[in-house]
């Protein structure tokens, strides 16, 4: 019988990096740049970040920076041809256990936002950025949503 058996989806391997060495950082750069089909600006990976979530085979990253608000997800990203393949959520539980408390943004029509949504405490709408907390108390939820609608753009136009 043809097609017979069971999958079963092996985790990935995700790696922690307190900043940026040890990196590849084209490759790194070439997995943002594919998972959001844009460039970044120049720069960009050189903001002080934090922390560093990478699936081994840099087919998934994701990139917090320190704040007076609290941590920031700067970018989240899963390359175009390994969505679907877990990679996002192996990312996310990993960043949730080391992270309780967080912040990120998102544009209106960025094909994730509906998965953000499941996986946040609050979200606040505008025009042209959402912004989303997770285990943020209620004072820090301004603060937060001020930085992220100020924050540098990190995609060239």
């Amino acid at each position: 019988m043809n097609g017979a058996g069971t999958l079963i989806r092996k985790g990935s391997k995700i790696e922690r990096y307190d900043d940026f060495s040890g990196l590849d950082r084209a490759r790194l750069q070439n997995l943002i740049e594919s998972a959001f089909g844009r460039l970044l600006n120049a720069g960009a990976l050189a903001q002080g970040i934090e922390r560093v979530y990478l699936e081994e085979n840099y087919l998934g990253a994701a990139l917090l920076a320190p704040t007076a608000v609290g941590a920031y997800l700067t970018k989240f990203a899963v390359d175009r041809q390994a969505q679907g393949e877990g990679i996002g959520g192996d990312l996310w539980s990993m960043m949730v256990r080391d992270y309780p408390s967080f912040f990120w943004r998102a544009r209106p029509k960025n094909p994730i936002v509906p998965w953000y949504l499941k996986n946040c405490d609050g979200v606040a709408r505008f025009p042209d950025w959402h912004v989303f907390w997770r285990g943020f108390p209620p004072e820090r939820i301004e603060p937060a949503i001020r930085y992220a609608l100020a924050a540098p753009l990190d995609f060239a136009s």
